[in-house]
This record gives C-alpha cells, structure tokens and sequence, in this order.
C-alpha cells in the first residue's frame, strides 16, 4: 500500500479499509524506514503504541559474535483518544481537529473548555469524519480541553496548550 493512495482517494488515516489496515499493520512490522510512518499511523487511529526492546541474539561464531537488535512489541490502549487528533500542539493562533464518529448520532460538536471547565466556544458539525480549524486568536495563553461529543455525551477529549 502506497500512503498516497489515501490522498489520492480523498480520505484520511481516520478512514481506513480493512484491507488497507491490514497492510498498515504488515508495514510497521517490517525493518523498513515506512515502518515508523505506519507505526505512528496505527498509534494515531488505533492508539497502539509499538515500544522497542533490545535482544541479545547469538550467531554461530558464540557469545563473541552476539548482536543487540530491537524487537517491536504492540501496546494497545482501549481509550477513545483515536477519535479526535489535535495539532499543532502546543498552538498560537489555530489548532486542527482530525474527529471520526464510529456511531450514528444526531448531534455532534467540538467544544473548547477552559482548564476550570468553562465553555470557550461550542461548533456544531455535520458530518461523521473532518476536519476542523479552532481560531485560538482570542483565547489567552494557557491550558484548553477540546472535547467531541455526540449526542451530548463525550467521546473523547485532548489538552490543548496555548501559547501567546
């Protein structure tokens, strides 16, 4: 799978085929420099986390022709942070939303709190998957939560730092 191919398609990282999953997940096994890329993609939109751990491994020649390697381990987390991706991060005058709906709902929104829990500002949005620019001119430096939520539940929260 070519990474192009999703902008080609006019798609995101957020929505993803099982068969082009599938070949996300065999790229960031293999040696290769496009491992790093598919490994931040699965640790983006599936929130698993690949953490390297050294192993000694000994050649024919003994101890004395022994290499240290990496072996890649998957971390998996169940949170439901993969639904919302925020950068640039820390942000001076806009942040970008990346937000994927894996539900129907009926309303849908990405609310900006301030770190007490004061709503900043609320946007309405219409479709299951997009992307959204956050005008921070406004705002004063400091700590900021962007929250989605659908259907007046919260489905997935980030920090946002501010600074001025």
């Amino acid at each position: 799978m070519k990474l192009l191919d999703l902008k080609k398609a006019n798609k995101n990282v957020f929505q993803l085929s099982s068969s082009q999953e599938q070949n996300v997940r065999n790229i960031a096994t293999s040696s290769t420099t496009t491992s790093y890329y598919a490994k931040a993609i699965l640790g983006m939109v599936f929130n698993e986390f690949y953490v390297e751990r050294p192993v000694l491994i000994e050649s024919s020649l003994g101890k004395r022709g022994s290499e240290l390697t990496t072996v890649s381990e998957t971390k998996n987390s169940t949170s439901n942070n993969n639904l919302l991706n925020l950068y640039p991060n820390p942000a001076t005058n806009f942040a970008t939303c990346d937000y994927l709906f894996v539900k129907p709902y009926k309303s849908a929104k990405i609310v900006v709190t301030s770190i007490t829990g004061a709503i900043i500002k609320a946007i309405e949005l219409k479709q299951m998957s997009g992307q959204y620019e956050i005008d921070l001119q406004s705002l004063n430096a400091g700590v900021y939560f962007i929250e989605l939520r659908a259907d007046d539940n919260l489905i997935s929260v980030k920090k946002l730092v501010v600074n001025k």
